[in-house]
């Protein structure tokens, strides 16, 4: 099991569709992560996969405070946001998403003895 505490909102750079820029909006993890689920090619290959997709998005957007993820989920989670092609004004924007999915805390169950 990871631990993901969630940061706050970042300020990030927003575009017009004539590349003008439109001023900072907040972004929050949440969406960060649900951009890199959704470009993530692999949550679309069968439906075992497509669940797991499923599966993670529901905890993302379900998350306050923390997110909680299986072992399986936080991986496949991380190979999307580090599969994902950012921008790179927009990574340096939102590093603080990064480190903390790098720094998520593996949280140890014990085994019970039978």
């Amino acid at each position: 099991m990871r631990i993901i505490d969630i940061p706050a909102a970042v300020p990030v750079m927003q575009h017009n569709p004539d590349g003008t820029n439109a001023g900072k909006k907040d972004e929050t993890f949440q969406h960060f992560l649900v951009g890199a689920i959704d470009t993530h090619k692999e949550f679309g290959h069968g439906i075992t996969k497509v669940r797991q997709g499923v599966k993670i998005h529901a905890a993302v957007m379900e998350a306050n405070g923390v997110l909680r993820l299986e072992d399986a989920d936080y991986d496949m989670l991380k190979a999307a946001v580090e599969g994902c092609p950012w921008m790179p004004r927009y990574a340096r924007e939102c590093i603080t998403f990064f480190d903390a999915l790098e720094n998520a805390q593996q949280l140890k169950v014990p085994i019970e003895n039978k």
